[in-house]
């Protein structure tokens, strides 16, 4: 099904180098896993069921230059619009980082970017929870971008910066 060296996205885990399949006994039960080694972070490693249908739907395949380069795009075309209710902000965040969409996680962080932005200029910060899931937006989104355009993810908001500012000048 899935092979060994390849690389995919993995909901908030990001992009991942497919390491194997392992046999492990968990609450006395013998399991079969996928194994998976997060590119960009050398010390995690993400086990997935592989009876989980839930958790083995957010594997899914990492975008192409090309596609970066449309998400990218999309980013200066992004509606700001701002969920002011905490509560529905954060269901929809959650989601958002689990499925791991690189469209919709690049979305969520032109949004968060774009509110700190309002919120500094007020002399406010974001709300801490919002500052959570802007960092792990961010992270999740230049591992994508990275993997992508052969960059590390260091590199990416210097690269988004440049791009962005093209477009709009």
């Amino acid at each position: 099904m899935y092979k060994t060296g390849s690389v995919v996205s993995y909901g908030s885990s990001g992009v991942c180098r497919i390491d194997g399949e392992i046999r492990q006994r968990v609450k006395g039960e013998m399991k079969q896993y996928l194994v998976l080694k997060p590119v960009f972070r050398d010390n995690s490693t993400v086990y997935i069921p592989l009876d989980n249908n839930k958790l083995m739907s957010r594997l899914k395949p990492v975008i192409t230059d090309t596609e970066a380069e449309e998400v990218i795009s999309a980013m200066s075309d992004c509606d700001e619009r701002w969920i002011s209710d905490d509560g529905q902000r954060t269901v929809l965040f959650r989601e958002i980082l689990s499925e791991g969409d690189v469209k919709r996680v690049a979305m969520m962080v032109h949004s968060l970017y774009m509110h700190r932005k309002s919120q500094l200029a007020k002399g406010r910060k974001l709300h801490a929870s919002d500052e959570h899931f802007f960092k792990d937006a961010e992270q999740l989104l230049f591992d994508q971008l990275a993997h992508a355009l052969g960059i590390q993810p260091d590199e990416v908001g210097g690269y988004l910066t440049r791009r962005l500012a093209a477009r709009l000048a």
